[in-house]
């Protein structure tokens, strides 16, 4: 399905649809693959995380514990901050929010890669972000 910059789309989940037209009530309630809208973190998030970190630190130091497992991970590698920010169901969006498409196709980042075959889209809260194209249909 071709989007095009500036067209509606609405968000849906083919696999849950399917199900609720079977009538199939045990996938409704087994099936927990939501779709996944993300953005990249932005400076001010990683901003947000040092200081989250470090007002952790502040305080199992009080506690007199120590700090070590905050600032490295089980394998004493530092925490890095996400490279991504998600959007949660509800929040910003839910099944049937129509969003508008801002790149109808892009390799989108996430992590330390790219996931091929999604769309850029702005939300109805107006922050634009990333979806899988399969989870979403022409309105």
């Amino acid at each position: 399905m071709a989007f095009n910059k500036g067209s509606l789309a609405r968000i849906t989940h083919p696999a849950l649809a399917e199900a609720i037209a079977r009538g199939d009530r045990w996938s409704i309630r087994s099936h927990d693959r939501d779709p996944t809208v993300w953005r990249r973190a932005t400076p001010a998030d990683r901003e947000a995380w040092h200081a989250n970190l470090a007002e952790r630190a502040r305080a199992a130091e009080a506690r007199g514990e120590d700090t070590f497992s905050i600032y490295c991970d089980s394998a004493g590698e530092s925490r890095l901050p996400p490279s991504d920010t998600y959007f949660s169901r509800g929040e910003s969006w839910d099944l049937g929010t129509v969003v508008t498409i801002i790149r109808g196709r892009c390799r989108a980042p996430r992590g330390y890669g790219n996931v091929p075959g999604c769309a850029e889209v702005m939300l109805p809260c107006g922050n634009i972000a990333f979806i899988k194209k399969e989870f979403l249909t022409a309105v």
